[in-house]
């Protein structure tokens, strides 16, 4: 397929990935709209259209590589083009890393490849670029879903379930803070052996926030006296067992830079529509030195695989849980560095009638708690 970028000399020539696809001839340059391919898809983010395999016939793909405040201008004189938006992607790209749509030109144009059925030609694009391989990484099993959808009305839905609303996880656990809370009444050893596991990484002193603290059931159990939780009915539980919390969300903490000793994240990642930016921001409020803990179901578990097909439940229609490797991967792209890790529940909930072991690593339990420190940047 034939690959076009409009490029209007508005960035640094370092920076931009356009300029280095065409010293390796993978890209053809114009410096005219007017030499934009008639036809061709332009890999425009105004579009109302998005781009799905409906698309695969077209020859041409075309990219623009302009200043933003001059986009929406720019697209509109490609009036005979057809225009399409890629879905919902992770940025890779060292300027914008996590953020969800912020795409460089390579990655737009490797993403709409993958979607369109051409993955070797997008890993071609990508192989240019030293980070590269973090942007299919990152995004690997929602490119594979989106170049598997059908229709753009298939593609909204693989987008509905992997960046489904928050709104809609806030509101679910708005209406179910009750009914979620008393599972834990339900599975008291399972409870039992998530505490022991997290407790073995809490550090005995300093100043603790719990982001996505829920009710507060492990708050109160691990000493940590700060927590964060967007829906109120949960809150107001927490704030029952002592919690002093913040009603925010995890992607934009209510906090003053290095601000806590430690982070704690229990079951918090899946729930999210950027786990990354959250990442990012726990790592902005600690001190220095200071540490994460990450307590999450292991997507490559048998709990973790039964928990991502009960897509019909209630509390995880909208989740989306994440490998260890994967979280371990977003971790040291973020600078943080000596892991601990241990793991604990080998068995269905509903078999546990004992508090389960804890035991070094991963790879055997469902729940897996990861300990890392903040590096110096």
């Amino acid at each position: 397929m034939k690959l076009v970028v409009y490029h209007a000399n508005q960035c640094s020539p370092k920076k931009c990935t356009a300029l280095k696809l065409s010293r390796f001839s993978l890209v053809k340059l114009v410096r005219s709209v007017r030499a934009v391919p008639r036809g061709a898809v332009v890999l425009n983010p105004f579009a109302p259209k998005l781009l799905s395999r409906e698309d695969s016939r077209t020859t041409a793909l075309a990219a623009l590589d302009c200043s933003w405040k001059r986009a929406r201008e720019t697209f509109r004189s490609l009036r005979f083009a057809r225009h399409r938006s890629l879905p919902l992607l992770v940025a890779a790209n060292p300027v914008n890393y996590g953020k969800v749509a912020k795409l460089s030109t390579v990655e737009a144009l490797a993403a709409a490849l993958y979607i369109l059925g051409e993955k070797e030609h997008a890993e071609k694009l990508l192989s240019k670029f030293r980070w590269g391989h973090s942007f299919l990484e990152l995004n690997h099993s929602l490119l594979e879903d989106y170049s598997r959808a059908g229709s753009r009305e298939a593609l909204l839905e693989v987008q509905r379930d992997y960046f489904g609303p928050p709104e809609e996880n806030i509101q679910v656990f708005e209406e179910l803070a009750v009914e979620y809370d008393s599972w834990f009444e339900r599975h008291p050893h399972v409870y039992e052996s998530e505490v022991l596991a997290l407790r073995r990484f809490i550090p005995k002193e300093g100043r603790g926030l719990e982001v996505g603290v829920g009710t507060g059931r492990f708050a109160s159990r691990l000493g940590v006296k700060v927590g964060v939780e967007p829906a109120r009915a949960m809150a107001d539980m927490a704030r029952k067992r002592g919690i002093e919390v913040y009603e925010a969300r995890a992607e934009e903490l209510p906090f003053d830079d290095e601000s806590f000793d430690f982070v704690l994240m229990v079951a918090t990642l899946c729930f999210l529509q950027n786990p990354l930016q959250a990442l990012r921001e726990a790592r902005r409020v600690l001190r220095r030195e200071g540490r994460i803990i990450i307590g999450m179901i292991d997507r490559d578990s048998t709990l973790g695989r039964r928990y991502e097909s009960e897509r019909g439940s209630r509390f995880y229609r909208y989740a989306r849980f994440y490998s260890v490797e994967q979280v371990l991967g977003w971790l040291r792209k973020l600078k943080f560095g000596n892991f601990k890790i241990c793991q604990t529940l080998f068995r269905a909930p509903e078999e546990i009638a004992e508090v389960e072991p804890v035991k070094e690593g991963y790879g055997e339990g469902g729940f897996v708690v990861i300990s890392a420190q903040k590096v110096a940047d």
